[in-house]
């Protein structure tokens, strides 16, 4: 097996379809030494596995036909998870009436993948104001904040810009709620990666 890395942002303008590369290369008739993989690790680093050591003509033939017209348009990839709460399907929705931050849900972050948005459906009882953080939970800190859930009907909240997200592999990320007085509900996640 060979392993070739190149930059996400010099060599693919900082945007890349894993999948559509693959097939990219794959396709190539110049290109004649089996490809394996492409894996990219965030911010910068594009791995492509080869079965063997590709020629010097099959590397020129990739830096200079196929990442250059590489494709990295895709459909928005959506993970749901609808259901958060435990229990009979009367009890779709998770909640709490704590004044300060309170767990309400873990999941796991890929991230191999860029994650651009959380977004989440939440509400609150009328006259509060509800407040969502995710959290990091390899070093408890804030990925994304919001303060201002005053809906009283389910609504889709984009949690807004992310930062300190994990950076290798699979990483958990905890949601946390709290209310002002009354109560806070959340039923469903969306992530949108690319």
């Amino acid at each position: 097996m060979s392993t070739l890395t190149r930059s996400l942002a010099t060599d693919f303008g900082g945007n890349i379809n894993e999948r559509k590369l693959h097939d990219e290369i794959e396709a190539n008739t110049n290109i004649i030494t089996a490809f394996t993989a492409v894996r990219v690790d965030y911010p910068d680093t594009v791995y492509l596995y080869f079965g063997a050591t590709p020629t010097a003509g099959e590397i020129t033939e990739l830096d200079t036909v196929v990442i250059p017209a590489h494709d990295s348009t895709r459909p928005n990839e959506i993970t749901e998870i609808d259901n958060v709460g435990v229990g009979d399907q009367a009890n779709y929705f998770v909640s709490t009436t704590s004044t300060t931050y309170v767990e309400l849900k873990r999941y796991i972050y890929n991230s191999r993948k860029k994650l651009n948005k959380i977004v989440l459906a939440l509400w609150v009882d009328s006259g509060t104001v509800g407040s969502v953080r995710v959290v990091n939970c390899v070093n408890d800190a804030v990925v994304v904040e919001r303060t201002d859930i005053t809906s009283t009907d389910e609504t889709a909240y984009d949690l807004g810009t992310l930062t300190n997200l994990p950076m290798n592999g699979n990483q958990r990320l905890r949601i946390e709620l709290k209310v002002d007085v009354g109560t806070i509900y959340m039923s469903a996640l969306a992530n949108d990666y690319s």
